[in-house]
């Protein structure tokens, strides 16, 4: 990391300290949305809610032949009918740098984010539901590639998160920190054709402790261009991950049978218990041009993701959408998920199935007018019910004039 600061603060003096040709883009914009569902909470017994959500963000780019440093902010301002929901207000900062070298280039990002979860874009994460509430998150991630020739490239990455979780009297939720690494290497087999093979660390601990989690995997991938309008990838894999666990039994101090007769009351004692499993992620994606105003992608995914419910869980996923062009101004999308999440090792914690129309119109080159529904379905197969949320929205997006100056 001191490295690649150092670098960049060698590139912006360019050679004998002089500032070397640069540019200088600044980019705003302001969004505003409205927004009804008749379950906010998605909850047994609903909640309906009208929310007001205004959010401008602003982008500040320094580019130059060999180094790019950008920085982007971003407030929500959300506002809510139901007094069940409290307002509140998302804050998010991203710093990013890239360094380019002859043969290779280093990389680093940096966010900062508070944001109010919302349950459709968590549910097609993770198909957990922890309610409306704020999330903090800070996140490191140092990047490096290097080419070795024009057909193989080494690359290393890592991740440091860290995140936080509002305490509300819905679920509750457990914060969380996660340390990753990855190093793998790619192949241009042909121009069409590329394979790639990986090996990651990954460690998950919580805070207060309720598991602690360590995880190697090994990966392949494969990506084809099958023909100028369809390509498609693989990625397979196995994953070892070990799991130490708070686990509490309950202990009879006397004749076990005056405990099950409800006469004295068991001690419940605590232990760290230990497990291992083995889970095989894939990531297998298509994307087809189906005609100059049709396109559609599909995407099969199965991977072990961090949570907020104590510990780590193992999705599988599946993703659809197909868009269309009606006009050179007016364009439509049918986007469609299904999340299936269970705990390591054991029993499923929920089923999403979402669905979402929306229909674009670019009224003019800044401005665009977006308007839409989604539906979102979570079914609990340990109580064996399901809970709906049905949700419209119109949104409206300007983007003021970019402002760039040379020097």
């Amino acid at each position: 990391m001191p490295a690649l600061i150092v670098a960049m603060i060698a590139s912006i003096a360019g050679p004998n300290g002089v500032a070397g040709a640069a540019e200088l883009r600044l980019d705003a914009g302001l969004n505003g949305r409205v927004e009804y569902s008749d379950n906010i909470l998605l909850r047994f017994d609903p909640v309906p809610s009208w929310r007001v959500l205004v959010e401008p963000t602003a982008t500040l780019v320094r580019s130059t032949e060999s180094n790019q440093i950008s920085a982007r902010a971003k407030l929500g301002f959300n506002r809510y009918s139901s007094d069940i929901v409290p307002d509140a207000t998302d804050r998010a900062l991203n710093l990013a740098g890239t360094q380019s070298f002859d043969r290779g280039k280093v990389g680093l990002n940096v966010d900062l984010t508070r944001l109010s979860s919302q349950s459709a874009q968590v549910l097609g994460q993770t198909g957990i539901n922890i309610g409306r509430r704020q999330i903090d998150s800070a996140s490191v991630m140092p990047s490096w590639a290097y080419s070795v020739s024009p057909r193989t490239s080494l690359n290393a990455s890592g991740t440091w998160t860290t995140t936080r979780f509002e305490q509300t009297t819905q679920a509750q939720v457990t914060d969380f920190r996660t340390t990753s690494a990855t190093v793998g290497s790619t192949w241009a087999l042909s121009e069409r054709s590329n394979i790639g093979l990986s090996v990651s660390y990954l460690d998950f601990d919580t805070s207060p402790f309720v598991s602690r989690s360590k995880s190697w995997s090994a990966n392949a991938t494969l990506d084809h261009t099958a023909s100028p309008t369809f390509k498609w990838s693989a990625t397979v894999g196995l994953q070892r991950v070990s799991t130490q666990q708070n686990q509490v039994i309950l202990i009879c101090p006397v004749d076990p049978i005056f405990c099950q007769l409800g006469l004295v009351a068991p001690i419940p004692s605590g232990f760290v218990g230990e497990s291992t499993q083995l889970i095989l992620p894939f990531n297998l994606n298509a994307q087809w041009q189906v005609s100059e105003r049709d396109s559609a992608t599909a995407a099969f995914i199965q991977r072990v993701s961090p949570s907020g419910v104590g510990g780590l869980t193992a999705g599988f996923q599946i993703n659809a959408s197909y868009r269309r062009a009606f006009a050179p101004t007016l364009d439509g999308a049918v986007t469609g998920g299904y999340v299936r999440t269970r705990a390591l090792g054991g029993a499923a914690i929920g089923d999403v199935l979402s669905i979402s129309p929306t229909l674009n119109w670019r009224i003019s080159q800044p401005c665009t007018l977006t308007t839409g529904y989604i539906h979102t379905r979570l079914t609990y197969p340990s109580l064996d019910r399901t809970v709906a949320a049905n949700a419209v929205f119109v949104s409206l997006s300007y983007g003021w004039p970019q402002w760039t100056i040379g020097y």
